[in-house]
Order: structure tokens, then C-alpha cells, then sequence
């Protein structure tokens, strides 16, 4: 008898809330001064203008219809307005595709207000705010589990009241990482691929970090250019965590590169996720002003990994997940935390307050990394 399927759930999700293309030059046509609209439209978008027939949104809608994969989407009020007012066919496309459950609602705060800016009160109402956008404007069916992308998947316990009582179901967690996270776990669990409770009611659904943060790696590798008007100066400083070491990254890449080397990522999470586990991949719809690229990197790296030996890859909406593992009848692990956020990634961070370095290096000019600069 052949052995039975390792069986692996697979959430594919992505967050906008990039203004769209070509809204600075509507803004700059209402300046009155040459002087300004002069200096303005030198600081205007630096990715190419997109139409409303082709442009990310729509991507990610023919994404999910030619490969047969439902997709999350949590977008903030303010793209969606935008797109509403200038792009009238995405707006339409976007309906039709939550109609036709291609695309699954993930809430998000309204206004993309970060955790440590607002109050519990303002959380329910950011939530309410996007939730009435979705339903009501939009005609978005309802979710079974609601579900909540915060900004950043950031999180601060003092706050969690805002969560609860919104009646939120589940939030999407930031992978959790020891040495850059202080939190207790009472008790067992793998919290990377299973929910935990964070709250009585309320789930954590983790997001698998290599995944996610795997593909923003090699979307800079192969624009090196963009990655540098982005603040990541490849070539010139330390980025990635590998070259902190002495290891030098090859770039620019080619997509096939790009496709072979995130679809070994994608294997080795494959084979290091247990039984009925999840991989969720939780990322910008539009990074750097490269979406569409990563959406062929993620179907062409997808496509090659799906027929795995022994393993049966079930993609699927929060919905699907939940209703079928059904969390309530598990003994899952409650998780007790102070802050918690997706950052540091894989990447550097040049603030304004110093050069941040990528999750995975230790030690930076004497400074002990994990437990100085991002201990929470």
C-alpha cells in the first residue's frame, strides 16, 4: 500500500495600500503655481503608470482564475476609494472576484493607522470602517471566520481589546522568533504551523516568514535599480543578512533565476512543515511598484512545486482552513505577548535613526542585534 499524503494547507494573501498610479500627477494638474506643480511633479510616482485594464489589481484577479487559487486580500479604505474614483473597470473586477469567492476579505485598519498610534476605541472603529467598505459598498459576500490583517502585523497586547471586540474571529500573527520577540507559551504546539489563541476567542494564524519575506530577496536581486531607489543600496552597503558575512549575492538576476531559487524555498518549506500544518504567505500586493512580477514568480514557483512526492498542497481561504481543521476541537496553545510586528524582515532598514540590520544577523558594529535593536 502506498504510505498516506502529508497534507499541507496553503493560505496565499496580500495587503494594499500603495496609492495607484498616476494620482500624484491628478494632484499636481490642480496646483495653480508652476513654481510648486514644477517641484512636485519632479517628485512624483517613480514606478511606470498603470491603466485600468492592466495594473496589479486585475493581476491578482486573473492570477487566482488561471491557477484555480483563491486568494486573501486586505485592503485599506483609502486604496479602495482610489480605485473606486480612478479606476472603474479594477473596481468592478474586484467585485466580480469576491463574488465568485476568487478573492477572500482579510479586514484591515481603515486609514493603514499603525498599532502604537491608536486607542483600543479607534481600533473597532478602523475595523468597522473597512468591514462597511467591503459589505456594503462593494457587495462583498460575508466570511464565516472574520479575519484581520493589523497594519505591519503589528500587535500590542494593552490593545487587544480593539480585536475582541470587533468580533474579530482570527488576526494574521507575524512569525514568531525568540530572539527578537519576548512571549510564553502555556501549553504544547508548533506556533509556526498551527494557530494558537491569543485571546479566549481570538486566533493567531501565523505567517511563515521565508515564504513570505523569500520573494522580496529576489525581487530586488533582479531590480537592483529600484531596490535602490527604494533605500536598499545593493552594491554598496550590506543588505541581506548573507552579506553581513562576507557572502556576496549575485544580481542582477534573471526571472528564471528568480523562479528556480524562490521555488527552493518553497520545497524546503514544504518538506520542514509537519502534517495538516500551514504555509501562509502574507506579503505587499505591490512592492515596490512590482507586484506583477511577483505574482509570475509566485504561479511559474508554485506550478513546479505543487506536484511534490507524498505531499498533497491544499490551497484554500481562511474560511476553508478554519472550518476544516476546527481549531475549537484542538488542543492549541495560548500565546502571552507585549509587541510583536513583521519587522525586521530579510532585508536592511536605513531609518532615520541608523542602519537597522535583516533579521538572521547577530551582531552589528558591537551591538548585539536580536536583543538591542529589536527585543520587545
Amino acid at each position: 500500500m502506498n504510505a498516506p499524503k502529508k497534507k499541507i494547507y496553503v493560505i496565499l494573501a496580500f495587503h494594499a495600500h500603495q496609492p495607484i498610479r498616476g494620482l500624484t500627477d491628478k494632484l499636481i494638474k490642480t496646483i495653480g503655481d508652476p513654481k510648486l506643480s514644477g517641484g512636485a511633479a519632479a517628485a512624483g510616482d517613480i514606478f511606470p503608470h498603470e491603466g485600468d485594464e492592466e495594473n496589479v489589481y486585475q493581476k491578482l484577479v486573473r492570477f487566482s482564475r488561471s491557477t484555480k487559487i483563491p486568494v486573501s486580500l486586505s485592503a485599506t479604505n483609502e486604496t479602495l476609494f482610489q480605485i473606486r474614483g480612478s479606476m472603474p473597470k479594477t473596481y468592478e473586477a474586484l467585485k466580480e472576484a469576491y463574488k465568485n469567492k476568487e478573492i477572500f476579505p482579510l479586514y484591515t485598519f481603515a486609514h493603514h493607522t499603525h498599532m502604537v498610534l491608536i486607542h483600543p476605541d479607534e481600533i473597532i472603529d478602523e475595523i468597522k470602517l473597512n468591514r462597511e467598505f467591503l459589505h456594503y459598498l462593494m457587495g462583498v459576500p460575508h466570511p464565516r471566520f472574520r479575519g484581520v490583517f493589523p497594519t505591519e502585523a503589528s500587535l500590542d497586547s494593552d490593545k487587544l481589546a480593539g480585536i475582541t471586540q470587533s468580533k474579530v474571529a482570527f488576526v494574521v500573527f507575524p512569525h514568531l522568533d525568540p530572539s527578537i520577540t519576548k512571549y510564553s507559551l502555556q501549553g504544547k504546539g508548533d506556533v509556526k504551523a498551527f494557530p494558537f489563541w491569543i485571546r479566549p476567542e481570538v486566533l493567531a494564524v501565523p505567517r511563515h516568514f521565508s515564504v513570505s519575506e523569500g520573494i522580496i530577496k529576489l525581487l530586488m536581486r533582479g531590480n537592483p535599480e529600484i531596490a535602490k531607489s527604494n533605500g536598499y543600496p545593493l552594491g554598496d552597503l550590506p543588505v541581506f543578512p548573507e552579506e553581513y558575512s562576507g557572502k556576496k549575492l549575485p544580481f542582477p538576476i534573471r526571472k528564471e533565476d528568480m523562479i528556480n531559487e524562490y521555488a527552493a524555498v518553497l520545497r524546503k518549506a514544504v518538506e520542514e512543515v509537519p502534517d495538516k500544518g500551514l504555509i501562509f504567505y502574507m506579503q505587499e500586493l505591490d512592492p515596490m511598484g512590482l507586484g506583477g512580477q511577483a505574482l509570475d514568480v509566485l504561479q511559474e514557483s508554485w506550478k513546479t512545486v505543487r506536484d511534490t512526492d507524498g505531499v498533497e498542497l491544499r490551497f484554500a481561504t481562511p474560511d476553508e482552513y478554519l472550518a476544516e481543521i476546527n481549531p475549537k476541537d484542538m488542543s492549541l496553545p495560548k500565546v502571552t505577548f507585549n509587541q510583536v510586528s513583521w519587522m525586521p524582515d530579510t532585508r536592511a532598514a536605513l531609518r532615520v535613526d541608523g542602519h537597522y540590520p535583516p533579521r538572521g544577523v547577530e551582531e552589528f558594529k558591537g551591538v548585539n542585534v536580536p536583543e538591542q535593536l529589536y527585543g520587545r
